[in-house]
């Protein structure tokens, strides 16, 4: 009767200290309780083949559906290739003076600065068919452009504007 006693006393103090332990640790914010029961929508089977510049939407079950109920979960997929792609191009430019330091790739515009740019006697060639001359902005530069001079090699870049395709010259 006594080891029977200290048996159940043991357990009882193990199972509250266990229980201590994980109402701790949700507690101290350990453990997120708030996704406990739910269906991460990311993990959901994909039943369904997702052909090339197409969108398809599933339900959490991975299911094929034509439309989605407010307050319901759906997944969708998107398989477009030129989603993450990083084009390249280059830009030459010839007729302009050695006090040019500011050009503008979309507007074939050419000068000592903004207010002096003109496309008089420049010629601009592009090697850049995906790159919006009318909208640059659509198709904003990546990372910093690299400028080369044909009598001076390379230039360092002063200033440049992404979105408008323009870049200064030091």
């Amino acid at each position: 009767m006594k080891n029977s006693f200290k048996i159940l006393f043991a357990a009882v103090v193990v199972t509250m200290l266990v229980a201590a332990i994980g109402i701790g640790s949700i507690m101290a914010g350990q453990i997120d309780v708030s996704t406990l029961g739910k269906t991460d929508p990311s993990m959901a089977p994909m039943l369904l083949t997702v052909l090339e510049d197409d969108v398809e939407w599933t339900t959490a079950a991975g299911l094929d559906v034509t439309h989605v109920k407010p307050g319901t979960t759906a997944v969708f997929y998107i398989t477009d290739g030129a989603l993450e792609t990083v084009k390249s191009g280059e830009a030459s430019f010839l007729g302009h003076g050695s006090t040019a330091q500011y050009f503008d790739v979309a507007g074939g515009l050419v000068g000592a600065n903004l207010a002096a740019a003109t496309s008089t006697s420049i010629t601009r060639t592009m090697l850049a068919a995906d790159y919006s001359t009318g909208t640059p902005s659509s198709t904003p530069w990546t990372g910093s452009p690299v400028v080369t001079a044909s009598t001076t090699g390379s230039q360092t870049v002063g200033s440049k504007e992404v979105d408008a395709g323009t870049v200064t010259v030091m």
